[in-house]
């Protein structure tokens, strides 16, 4: 076979092209590789001037003129195939006419008729298979050009399709049930719209549906994945300790080659089939994420598996999963921001990669008719909008984002509306437990309001009345007995005031008492004390701009005003009080001589007096909570003292020698609230290391310790503005490209400080492992 390229090539075999999936070692100028890592496969010519590997066509017509023959023929073939297929469906028709005059001749002789429908669906039979083969043929034929057109006949029903590129209509038949289906692809192939009807004699259904096409063809033809976070509830690193992607059962992901952003060390452990804490990569940044190559192309796969570290129950912020043919361009199947963040666990987290799983999230518009004998219903959606009519023998039930009726509507029954708002009703009856009313347009008359009637009695009842909008009287409930207020005789309500007269019982006067845009007026006979200003040991006078309360101390001097004296029991103030001193500041003590109270001054500051000593806080029970010594003549003044524990958020000092940390977090020793850390010096530091607080006791290997020990990076250095150095590892917090590294296992389960403990136990482990190989030296 003769093939030629671009460059002139021609050989005289296939053979003479290298077929294999990955280049060949140390090609030559002019060498040809047949690349069969793709489907289709690639031919591909060496260059040596530019040391690329170029791509060849190939002319089939002038490779191999006898194969050229070969098409043509195949092309030959499937037109008389063509043809043979419409004499197949003509002599089919024929067929099963005949086949209806023996079924109708079969009232008469069904003997007879028995023997010639037997014979008919033979001879059906035989020509559905001539008509298969035929439509097999064709349809091979039309895959050229991606036009395909077929019917397919059986005794049970009928089958016709016809299809070009991009639209494709398909009715079937059958004795009981008629389905057709209409599906189009728009010029830019982004959407598709699939429009389908099925009728049988119970049920009437159809449906037009448009689909994200592009979303749909992203779960295809995949080769990398990606996975991301950016930080989490405890720390500010992200941690992957194991990816896997599933197809039939099988890990594809186990050993496959991981990258990451930034680039780390160490990522070998996500694919390598190990899910242990222990075992995770580290990149403390932002935005991080791995990424793995499958290593080929898939057509499709099932689900993902992501672990991170789960230990403490924390959550990944920004988790995404995406998916890539390229991987350049990527597809997101799984993004925390749409879908929600979730706790990570042991059992790591599933993302489905299935494109049957996905289809239903990608149909962005829908509308569907549904008819059955006793149930009709229609529903049309859009995104999360979905507006439904439904009708059936229980009742009608319309469900809609808005609903206009537009025209009279009459309601026969009972009408709940649980919120309304209606410019103007007209009732005969309206009944329910409270009524608020903007403005009273009519005259108002002294009505009684309960939940379920509303009469006319002879006396304002409990209620709120709006005589004029800006103005709302509040009436008393009439009662009896001794503190009853009776209402009687003339009752006035207007828009300009109340006006109340006649007899008073147990009220403020005998005479006209009225309630005007000026204030209350009235006064009490035959006692020491006045409504108003009238009478000269004092007044109360309520007005629109307030009420005022003033006291004489002295009737023969009205001009002497003192503070307000209470006498013969307490003043209660249920309201609020606010006491004003102007520059002398106010004194508590315990009697009008003493000098060991308390001055609040007029800055709001509390001092204490000449001979106080403390001052302190007593509990209902008596008990000190905590006192101050006030002055420096006590013995512990200086001091807060308190025989308590002193508690701040989850943090407690107590009086028994212990810092507790009520929800179990970290205690931190910083220069300020959340700052930068502070040295500890004190003279020894316990750990505890008691069996009874461990579990999950394991034996470790000495050569990992030592190699470790070996891995870690050690050197010298001083803190920040300090001179003292330090020996240590060094935890990279700065450079996405790590410039020193550090066993994680010697990490804190923050990520930002060291674990001494690990550090030590690792060391003794190495130790033996160095006593191991130097005892065997000797003995050698």
């Amino acid at each position: 076979m003769a093939i030629k390229g671009r460059a002139n090539i021609s050989l005289n075999s296939i053979t003479d092209a290298i077929v294999q999936g990955t280049e060949p070692e140390k090609p030559t100028d002019g060498m040809l590789w047949l690349d069969n890592s793709q489907t289709p496969n690639v031919l591909k010519r060496y260059n040596q001037t530019s040391g690329q590997w170029e791509i060849q066509t190939v002319s089939v017509a002038d490779a191999d003129p006898d194969l050229k023959k070969d098409v043509d023929y195949a092309k030959d073939t499937a037109d008389t195939a063509k043809n043979q297929a419409s004499q197949a469906e003509a002599l089919a028709i024929e067929i099963q006419a005949t086949a209806d005059a023996a079924n109708a001749r079969a009232d008469a002789a069904s003997g007879r008729a028995d023997d010639a429908l037997t014979n008919a669906n033979s001879a059906l039979s035989q020509a559905q298979t001539a008509f298969d083969k035929a439509t097999d043929a064709s349809t091979k034929a039309d895959a050229a050009t991606g036009e395909i057109s077929s019917v397919k006949q059986t005794v049970q029903g009928v089958q016709t399709t016809v299809q070009s590129k991009a639209d494709k209509s398909e009715v079937t038949q059958l004795s009981n049930q008629l389905s057709t289906k209409i599906s189009t692809v728009d010029a830019d192939k982004k959407y598709a719209t699939q429009s389908s009807l099925t009728q049988t004699s119970q049920l009437l259904d159809s449906t037009i549906s448009k689909v994200d096409n592009t979303a749909l063809a992203a779960f295809r033809n995949i080769r990398y994945v990606r996975s991301w976070s950016n930080k989490n509830t405890i720390n500010s690193g992200n941690h992957w300790v194991e990816v896997e992607v599933y197809k039939d059962g099988n890990n594809l992901a186990l050993g496959k080659t991981v990258t990451s952003s930034p680039t780390v060390s160490g990522l070998e452990v996500v694919t390598d089939g190990v899910i242990d804490t222990l075992k995770y990569v580290s990149i403390g940044a932002d935005a991080a994420y791995v990424q793995i190559d499958l290593g080929q192309i898939y057509d499709t796969l099932d689900y993902a598996m992501v672990y991170r570290y789960w230990k403490d129950g924390r959550t990944y912020h920004d988790t995404k999963f995406e998916i890539s043919t390229d991987g350049k361009t990527w597809f997101t199947v799984f993004d925390s921001k749409v879908a929600g963040e979730y706790v990570e666990t042991e059992q790591g987290f599933r993302i489905s990669l299935s494109q049957a799983e996905y289809i239903e999230k990608i149909a962005t518009e829908s509308s569907a008719f549904t008819q059955m004998v006793d149930n009709i219903n229609l529903k049309v959606s859009k995104g999360d909008v979905i507006n439904q009519i439904n009708l059936d023998t229980s009742g009608v039930l319309i469900k809609g984002k808005n609903i206009t009726l537009d025209g009279n509507v009459t309601v026969s029954s009972s009408f709940k509306v649980p919120k309304a708002s209606i410019t103007e009703i007209e009732a005969v009856t309206i009944a329910g437990s409270s009524f608020s009313v903007n403005d009273f347009t009519q005259t108002v008359y002294a009505y009684e309001l309960n939940g379920s009637t509303v009469k006319k009695v002879a006396y304002p009842a409990k209620g709120t009345l709006k005589i004029d909008k800006a103005v709302t009287y509040n009436l008393s409930t009439n009662k009896t007995g001794a503190d009853a207020t009776n209402w009687s005789s003339k009752t006035v309500l207007d828009g300009n005031a109340i006006e109340l007269s006649q007899t008073i019982v147990n009220g403020i006067g005998t005479n006209t008492m009225a309630l005007d845009g000026t204030g209350i007026t009235g006064q009490q006979n035959g006692t020491s004390w006045s409504l108003d200003s009238t009478n000269e040991t004092g007044y109360v006078n309520l007005s629109t701009s307030g009420m005022g309360l003033g006291i004489w101390s002295n009737p023969d001097d009205p001009s002497i005003y003192p503070s307000l004296w209470v006498h013969g029991g307490s003043a209660q103030i249920d309201k609020g009080l606010t006491i004003a001193s102007g520059g002398n500041g106010i004194t508590l003590n315990g009697s009008v001589a003493s000098d060991n109270g308390v001055t609040i001054d007029m800055y709001g500051n509390i001092r204490a007096q000449s001979s106080a000593r403390t001052w302190s806080v007593i509990d209902a029970d008596g008990t000190n909570a905590f006192s101050v010594p006030m002055s420096s003549r006590h013995e512990q003044y200086g001091y807060i003292l308190t025989p308590r524990h002193i508690k701040a958020g989850n943090m407690v000092l107590s009086k028994d020698h212990s810092i507790s940390s009520l929800d179990g977090g970290m205690i931190y020793f910083n220069n300020t609230p959340g700052g930068t850390r502070v040295d500890i010096a004190c003279k020894s530091v316990q750990q505890s290391s008691l069996l009874s607080m461990k579990e999950n006791i394991r034996t470790i290997n000495l050569e990992d310790a030592l190699q470790a020990i070996i891995d870690t990076d050690v050197r010298q250095y001083n803190f920040k503005g300090e001179s003292n150095t330090h020996t240590s590892f060094i935890i990279d917090d700065i450079n996405d490209e790590k410039q020193y590294y550090a066993d994680p296992h010697f990490l804190s389960a923050t990520g930002d400080g060291r674990d001494d403990g690990n550090i030590v136990g690792y060391l003794m482990l190495a130790v033996k492992k160095l006593k191991q190989e130097i005892d065997a030296l000797q003995a050698s």
